[in-house]
């Protein structure tokens, strides 16, 4: 009631000054434009375009960023749009003048004529996303390329274009007689793109690849998602062409050990290589990682079925993020990821061990502190894991915030009462499907994990009766217990 009622005085304030003053009359709207700048917090600026609208038109000039459904990076995001509903027109582009991002993802009505408005309104703007707008084609991105030439931040994960319409983007963005043409609108220079997703553009080739060739000088980050068709050729092009890449994201395409050596061998400053669903690539092209790139920070090599860690040995400090779903690391290959030093985030879930017996060596290893920065671990339905490994774990990665232990069915009392001892940064941990967990290990971890905050747990199959979880709930009253959805879609764990 406080809140509203300051609200609500701080509106009539501001109506009794534009009645007194007389806005039209006494001052211009670069001065009050200059008044609304001061303004500190939200209330006061939503306060300020209620009074009028001529001090709507102030605060609306005022934002620079608009987003509307979601981008392809939240992939837990369900929300598909109907831009309709927001009038996307030229009223909008009129009232928000100062434009510089503008997020459409997953607004599935927009098609290429929904694109027009930027002919007229879209010199200021600076980051376009239109993931998953299946709509938007060759034509519409002609409009884009042509009409918004300070662009250096492009998404189109998901849009039906071909070679033709990037060859278009890329001509449009970096040609010189272009930039001449556009001196007669008061627009001097182009800015070179430094970021481009084509991520499940399912019709681009090797041969769309071709004008990074002139154009890609200064291409930082590179999506290349499910481009199925993309193959060593169009990685050699890339790799040639784009000497400042330090982010590409490769998962689904044709390539082989082949080309990621010389992808590696070409772009020095790569730290961020999504490989996630390659199965071409072996150990050997871990090993042009290892060599070549001592800035890497972040490695996806889900379902890369035919890497076995070996070649991990001595991988840079750097590297902090591990994401190896479905892969078949045996004991050796494990402790050659952890020999680095550096990971904080490791997903090993669905791990592949049948020819292997990890338990003792990996429970050493871990013990002597190799896994000492771990703050994520990503276990799930890895059924090597028993009460040695989590008690290893436990001692040995002090610092885990969130651990996925979803699925493994060999943990016992003494395994949940070292995680109740040892884990005391702990604030997320997922047990659903672990079936021997029992009243006596929920309670041991009620006992501890002093930040636990969230607990995900499955509804049946388990030993926890619902005299337990009352107890549980009365030790640790401010524990959120949340269902358990088991399923086979990888994704990176909280808030990392």
């Amino acid at each position: 009631m406080n809140s509203l009622s300051s609200f609500k005085k701080k509106k009539n304030s501001l109506s009794l000054l534009h009645r007194n003053v007389g806005f039209n009359k006494q001052l211009p709207d670069d001065s009050w434009d200059l008044v609304f700048k001061k303004l500190d917090s939200n209330v006061d600026r939503n306060s300020f375009g209620l009074t009028c609208h001529s001090f709507l038109d102030i605060q609306s000039s005022s934002y620079k960023s608009l987003k509307f459904g979601c981008s392809s990076r939240e992939s837990n995001c369900s929300i598909h749009v109907n831009i309709n509903d927001f009038v996307f027109n030229e009223h909008l582009f009129k009232r928000f003048t100062q434009l510089e991002s503008l997020s459409l993802g997953t607004c599935l009505s927009i098609k290429d004529s929904g694109l027009t408005p930027f002919v007229k309104y879209g010199s200021k703007l600076v980051s376009l996303k239109l993931d998953s707008c299946h709509n938007v084609t060759d034509i519409g991105l002609t409009l884009v390329a042509s009409s918004c030439p300070l662009l250096s931040n492009i998404s189109l994960a998901g849009c039906s274009i071909t070679d033709s319409g990037l060859d278009i983007l890329t001509k449009l963005w970096f040609s010189p007689t272009l930039a001449v043409v556009l001196r007669s609108r008061v627009l001097w220079f182009l800015v070179p793109t430094e970021s481009l997703s084509l991520g499940t553009c399912l019709s681009i080739k090797d041969s769309g690849l071709t004008p990074f060739v002139k154009y890609g000088s200064k291409l930082v980050s590179l999506k290349l998602d499910s481009c199925h068709n993309v193959t060593d050729i169009g990685l050699t092009l890339v790799a040639s062409s784009c000497p400042l890449l330090s982010n590409i994201s490769l998962a689904g395409c044709s390539i082989t050990d082949s080309g990621l050596d010389i992808l590696t061998k070409l772009c020095k400053s790569l730290k961020e290589v999504n490989l996630a669903w390659c199965p071409n690539i072996t150990d050997c092209g871990i090993l042009s990682l290892n060599q070549n790139s001592r800035q890497l920070k972040s490695l996806n090599i889900t379902c890369c079925f035919k890497t076995v860690g070996l070649t991990f040995q001595g991988f840079s400090p750097t590297l902090a993020c591990l994401e190896a779903a479905y892969c078949a690391f045996g004991s050796t290959g494990i402790n050659e990821i952890l020999s680095g030093g550096g990971l904080e985030y490791l997903n090993l879930s669905y791990l592949s061990c049948s020819k292997f017996d990890l338990r003792h060596k990996l429970a050493a290893f871990i013990g002597i502190g190799s896994a000492a920065n771990l703050r994520f671990l990503n276990l799930c339905m890895c059924l090597f894991v028993e009460d040695s490994v989590i008690i290893a774990i436990s001692k040995g990665c002090p610092l885990l915030q969130e651990w996925n232990l979803s699925c493994c069915h060999m943990i016992g009392i003494s395994g949940w009462e070292s995680i109740g001892s040892y884990c005391q940064n702990l604030e997320i941990l997922h047990v659903g499907g672990c079936f021997q967990l029992c009243d006596r290990g929920l309670l041991a971890l009620g006992n501890g994990c002093k930040r636990l905050s969230v607990i995900y747990m499955t509804n049946d199959g388990f030993k926890v009766t619902t005299s337990g979880l009352h107890l549980f709930k009365f030790q640790k009253e401010d524990v959120e217990i949340k269902e358990e959805i088991l399923d086979t879609n990888i994704s990176r764990m909280s808030n990392f």
